[in-house]
């Protein structure tokens, strides 16, 4: 076995022991973590091709170099963490026959490791994800560290595993546990996974080779392995009367059209019954195909693209950096105090000030409310707990701000009051010390006007509610200095928030593109439309709750005031008549949720939860504004009137650089607005949709204001075919 000695690759190397064995180690020197990328598959292809050809010679070779056994490893602490991801938006968003050949021929690659004329065994640890799961499945035995943990998480790329993971999986451990194994993409520990028949045995990591050829040696010469290798090879029996699969299939169901994968797998694995592996894995190559080119399937690969993004930007700023241990928050209120429970959770030190004594309590009693909320919903003890409320120091004075090296104002949303308070907390800190001023509208110049150490000011938008949302805005003023933006994003990433760094300017980016979509929904209304229909269209679009809807929950008197702030800020695009459907709504009293009527009328169920009601009034109050009555409007005009501004909004801030990229401009929205995960962000749905036609939908509305006017750019992208995402 010396020739295979020398296969030494860049991801894959083969090693000889005694007795026969060959060890297939997997170590990518390039790279923190083993992938399936397409390097590695042409290296395994090739490894495999030796060792084919070695036990093929066995009758003309010595004895002593005979192969009878092979072990799959790892020369990293994980086994191999799946795919490179990277790989997919080229495939996914071209010719489907050229990705399900590029599908069958990398996948079969496993299929001639399966069927190598010896045993074989994987040796596994750490994360064992996707395709590594997969290639893993394809060996005869499994052995494990107690540490490792095995997932499918395709699904949550609006794929399937598509190397035979729903044909092999099923034949270890039972389509019902198959199926939610691969649904819930949860990470299975080494307990489960033996107890489901997925791992053989278990090892210490220093022992996992030694077993192994112990493992190999004792099967060598009977036909045991071949016995658990047919397993896999033949048909998976279902029980048509099995109440799990149904169950199964009605919760995989129940995520709707717009998440198709769960379904597909559900059924395929269902419909594999009485089907051999080859004909089980054309079936599997064709739901993967259909799965793989869909829009959702493009989206979800993006969002993962992006996060990774977000998660080396964030890393840029902070590489420097100590994590952040202690901080001050000014204003006990529901911003206030959701920012410091926030941060105290995660262990940061909290000096929370207010001028008012009831307020303090106030907000200590919403902490110590949402500490009960997490204990009594297990994730978190009560000694937890205790040390997290202990972290918040309430006070009426600044004696405690001495050695505060990051101060987040949160008071009402009054330029003048936030001046005010800014200018006095500016003399009770160090000169080091960064202020940063949670604000939804305010321009972070203006509020930094009157400071004498404007370079350490930064804007820091929270959504609300704090604890839930995982986006904020780090807004970038005129004079704010890299170590203030740097220690911002720092003290989010401590809080377990994304940061997104944005340019200062009227709405700064999520509020300002949602803007868009409100001036679009106005017109709408103005124009006839139901609004009923509207959140039922917009709703079925993915959006979590539709336009009328979100006015009610956001206020109708918070919404104008946004509303009438940013939209004078862009009168060019953002033109709507001083009497529209919001502006009438609050002047009627007519706040929404906060005071039970706004579109929709709302009452507490029995566990005081609101309940979303008719109003029988509202469509008579809204014709006021509606100058030509009602008006039909199609599913997708509804669409298009919504969603074009969004588009057009968000491709002017890419072009303003108000966020240095498309990945940020479309995370922002996703974590702040709740876009619809499955249409990726505003301008990944333009890559989808296509820019050409984006325009060409754009120009059907073009009377209708500047909201709807593509940007020269747009019109440029369109012309070439380019995209906001480019293809890797």
């Amino acid at each position: 076995m010396s020739d295979l000695n020398m296969f030494n690759g860049e991801s894959i190397s083969l090693v000889s022991h005694d007795n026969g064995i060959v060890e297939l180690r997997f170590d990518n020197q390039a790279n923190k973590f083993n992938t399936l990328d397409a390097a590695t598959l042409n290296e395994l292809e090739q490894a495999l091709e030796l060792i084919t050809d070695s036990v093929s010679n066995i009758y003309t070779m010595d004895t002593s170099d005979a192969i009878t056994g092979v072990i799959v490893s790892s020369g990293k602490s994980d086994f191999i963490v799946g795919a490179n991801i990277y790989e997919f938006p080229k495939l996914f968003a071209g010719d489907p026959e050229v990705l399900g050949a590029h599908n069958r021929e990398k996948g079969s690659i496993l299929n001639r490791l399966e069927d190598l004329p010896v045993p074989t065994v994987s040796l596994l640890q750490g994360l064992v994800l996707g395709g590594g799961f997969e290639l893993a499945m394809a060996t005869d035995y499994r052995i494990a560290t107690a540490d490792t943990q095995a997932a499918l998480p395709e699904v949550g790329l609006g794929i399937l595993p598509g190397f035979g993971g729903t044909v092999r999986l099923p034949r270890l451990v039972g389509a019902a546990k198959a199926i939610d194994w691969i649904v819930s993409g949860k990470h299975i520990k080494t307990p489960a996974l033996v107890e489901a028949g997925a791992i053989d045995a278990t090892a210490e990591a220093d022992d996992l080779i030694a077993d192994a050829v112990k493992l190999l040696q004792q099967v060598a010469n009977d036909s045991s392995w071949q016995e658990k290798r047919q397993q896999k090879l033949g048909a998976v029996i279902i029980d048509s009367d099995d109440k799990s699969i149904d169950e199964l299939k009605a919760k995989a169901g129940a995520r709707g059209p717009n998440y198709p994968a769960a379904l597909a797998v559900t059924e395929l694995i269902e419909q594999s019954q009485s089907i051999s592996r080859e004909k089980a894995l054309l079936a599997e190559n064709s739901t993967f195909i259909e799965l793989a080119t869909s829009s959702t399937a493009q989206a979800l690969v993006q969002l993962f693209i992006n996060d990774q993004a977000l998660k080396k930007q964030t890393h840029q700023y902070t590489k420097n950096l100590t994590q952040a241990d202690k901080m001050a928050v000014l204003g006990a209120g529901i911003m206030g105090g959701g920012i410091a429970y926030t941060a105290a959770v995660r262990g940061v030190s909290v000096v929370m000030k207010d001028i008012v004594n009831e307020a303090l309590i106030a907000g200590m009693s919403e902490a110590e409310g949402l500490l009960d909320k997490q204990v009594k919903k297990g994730r978190m003890n009560d000694d937890k707990a205790k040390a997290a409320l202990s972290n918040i120091t309430p006070t009426l004075d600044f004696n405690a701000f001495d050695d505060v090296a990051f101060v987040v104002e949160a008071v009402v949303e009054n330029l003048k009051i936030k001046k005010s308070v800014l200018k006095e907390v500016e003399t009770k800190v160090s000169e080091d010390t960064i202020i940063a001023t949670n604000t939804s509208s305010l321009s972070i110049a203006d509020l930094a006007e009157d400071l004498a150490r404007p370079q350490n000011f930064v804007g820091m938008h929270f959504f609300n509610p704090v604890p839930i949302m995982p986006l904020v805005e780090i807004i970038r003023g005129p004079k704010s200095s890299d170590e203030a933006i740097a220690t911002a994003v720092n003290y989010a990433a401590t809080m377990r928030k994304t940061p997104v760094v944005v340019k200062d300017c009227a709405g700064f980016l999520v509020n300002r593109i949602l803007t868009a979509q409100f001036v679009g929904f106005i017109k709408l209304i103005r124009d006839g439309a139901d609004f009923e229909q509207v959140d039922k269209v917009m709703e079925a679009f993915g959006w979590p709750m539709g336009p009328a809807y979100l006015q009610d929950v956001i206020g109708m008197d918070t919404s104008r005031h946004v509303i009438d702030i940013i939209t004078a800020s862009y009168p060019e695009r953002m033109q709507v008549e001083e009497q529209h459907v919001i502006a009438l709504m609050a002047e009627n009293g007519r706040y929404g949720q906060k005071n039970a009527l706004g579109f929709y009328r709302y009452e507490k169920d029995d566990k005081g939860r609101l309940q979303k009601l008719p109003s029988e009034d509202t469509k008579a109050l809204i014709a006021q504004i509606q100058p030509n009555g009602q008006h039909s409007f199609t599913d997708q005009q509804i669409i298009d009137r919504l969603m074009l501004p969004m588009v057009n909004e968000a491709a002017l801030c890419f072009e303003d650089k108000v966020a240095d990229s498309a990945a940020e401009i479309d995370m922002s929205l996703i974590l702040g607005a709740g876009f619809p995960r499955h249409w990726g962000g505003p301008l990944k749905y333009a890559d989808i949709i296509g820019l050409d036609e984006i325009v060409k939908r754009c120009e059907r509305y073009e009377n209708l204001g500047g909201c709807y006017r593509p940007t020269q750019s747009m019109l440029a992208m369109a012309k070439n075919n380019e995209r906001f995402h480019q293809l890797t």
